[in-house]
């Protein structure tokens, strides 16, 4: 299952059930944003490693945690 068919299958379906307007954007690529009071907003952002696209299945977990940190350092919008 790829990354736009979980949030086709899992987070879609529970933003559709938000009937009280805090939910500004999202679920979509990578991101989502959540009005927690009028002028505050958070920003719920996911990266996925997949496998053999992203690293090669030799590489050790340190990597991968290295790698995981690295990316979400990053932040939403950064590309």
């Amino acid at each position: 299952m790829g990354e736009f068919d979980l949030i086709r299958r899992f987070f879609l379906p529970l933003a559709q059930q938000r009937r009280d307007g805090t939910l500004v954007a999202g679920p979509g690529d990578d991101c989502a944003v959540q009005r927690l009071a009028p002028g505050t907003d958070l920003v719920f952002s996911i990266d996925t490693l997949v496998e053999g696209v992203h690293f090669p299945g030799h590489y050790p977990p340190e990597y991968l945690g290295w790698r995981a940190l690295a990316g979400a350092g990053r932040g939403p919008g950064a590309g």
